[in-house]
């Protein structure tokens, strides 16, 4: 007696115990949001694992708390300040603050270490407060400046 018998790989992940999870994507860049909409918290909360909000003019980042499962968030070009109100996000480790007017690097670097604690990367390229030479600085003041965003991180940690 012969048996043929097809094996998928995702028969073979069950069996072993891997799940097969795909990354679920949300891009509202660009469409002047000043907060999501309950219709998209609905959708995606429960699902999304990567947001970009770039270039909107959001003000109330407080619906982000639905959004629990997110790995990578993209807040570029949104003029947020230093002071800036998140809620806590334990899963987020990509965030990109880029084209803010975020001027002091403590103050965001105390919020992060409290409400974001798994953050592995951290982009704030031209904001006021990262001197590089996008915005003119000299390549020895952005040295300093990742030597003391380093030196933030690693003691609040």
């Amino acid at each position: 007696l012969c048996l043929s018998v097809v094996v998928t790989v995702d028969y073979l992940k069950r069996l072993v115990g891997i799940e097969s999870q795909t990354e679920a994507r949300l891009s509202l860049g660009f469409r002047d949001l000043e907060r999501l909409s309950e219709g998209t918290i609905k959708e995606w909360a429960n699902k999304a694992t990567w947001l970009d909000l770039s270039d909107n003019v959001l003000t109330d980042l407080s619906d982000l708390r639905h959004f629990t499962l997110l790995e990578c968030l993209i807040l570029d070009g949104n003029g947020l300040p230093s002071h800036l109100k998140l809620p806590f996000l334990p899963n987020l480790r990509v965030l990109w603050l880029n084209r803010n007017k975020i001027d002091n690097i403590s103050t965001i670097i105390d919020t992060l270490v409290e409400f974001v604690p798994n953050i592995s990367e951290l982009s704030l390229l031209k904001n006021p407060c990262c001197p590089n030479y996008l915005t003119g600085g000299k390549p020895s003041e952005y040295t300093d400046y990742r030597f003391f965003d380093l030196s933030l991180l690693s003691l609040s940690l």
